[in-house]
C-alpha cells in the first residue's frame, strides 16, 4: 500500500505549496477562499466543477463517518468538519491515518474495526502533545486577529471561525488521542 501512502503524501504537499502560494500572492481578508468558491457558482462549469468537488468530499465523509464507527465521536467530528472546510488535504492526512492504522492491511484500510481491531495512529511524546497545544493557540490567535482585522464583520463570522474551528478540535484531539482500540469482536 505504499503507492497509497505516497499519493496522500503528493497530494499533502501540493496542497501546501498552494496554501503557501496564497499566503505570498493572494489575501487572507477574502474568507479563507469561500467567497470566491460563492461567486464563482455564476458560471455553470465551475458550479458543476465545485459541486462534483463537494460531492466526492461528502462520499468520503460518508466512508469516515462509517469506518470510525465504535471509535470516540469527538475524533470523527472532527474529520468530517476539517474535510468540510479545508477538503482534499484533510482526506490525504486521513488516508496516511487510516493507512498506519491498518498496518498496510488492506481491508482494515477500508473497514476500519470491523476488520480486525486496528494499531494506534500515534502515541504523542510529550513533545508532540506541547506543539499540538501550541497549534491550538496559534490558530486560535491567528483567527482572531484575522477577525478582528475584519472589524467582526459576517465575513468574519462565516470564514474564520468555522475554517479554523475544526483545526483548533483537531489539534486537541491529536494532543489527546482516544486511549480505546475500537470495538471488541
Amino acid at each position: 500500500m505504499a503507492w497509497a501512502r505516497n499519493l496522500a503524501l503528493a497530494v499533502v504537499v501540493a496542497m501546501l505549496m498552494l496554501a503557501g502560494n496564497i499566503l505570498v500572492n493572494g489575501s487572507l481578508d477574502e474568507g479563507l477562499g469561500m467567497d470566491r468558491f460563492l461567486a464563482g457558482l455564476v458560471d455553470p462549469w465551475r458550479t458543476f466543477i465545485g459541486f462534483a468537488l463537494l460531492a466526492g468530499l461528502l462520499l468520503m465523509s460518508g466512508w469516515i463517518v462509517w469506518r470510525q464507527k465504535g471509535r470516540r465521536a469527538a475524533d470523527t467530528l472532527a474529520w468530517v468538519l476539517c474535510i468540510a472546510w479545508w477538503g482534499n488535504i484533510v482526506v490525504a492526512a486521513y488516508i496516511l491515518v487510516a493507512l498506519r492504522q491498518s498496518g498496510g492491511d488492506p481491508a482494515r484500510f477500508l473497514m476500519g474495526d470491523r476488520a480486525g481491531q486496528l494499531r494506534p495512529a500515534w502515541t504523542p511524546t510529550g513533545a508532540v502533545r506541547a506543539l499540538a497545544l501550541a497549534g491550538v493557540l496559534g490558530t486560535a490567535a491567528f483567527a482572531a486577529s484575522r477577525i478582528v482585522h475584519l472589524g467582526l464583520s459576517t465575513l468574519a463570522g462565516q470564514t474564520y471561525l468555522p475554517g479554523f474551528a475544526p483545526i483548533v478540535l483537531a489539534l486537541v484531539l491529536l494532543a489527546f488521542p482516544s486511549r480505546a482500540t475500537g470495538p471488541a469482536h
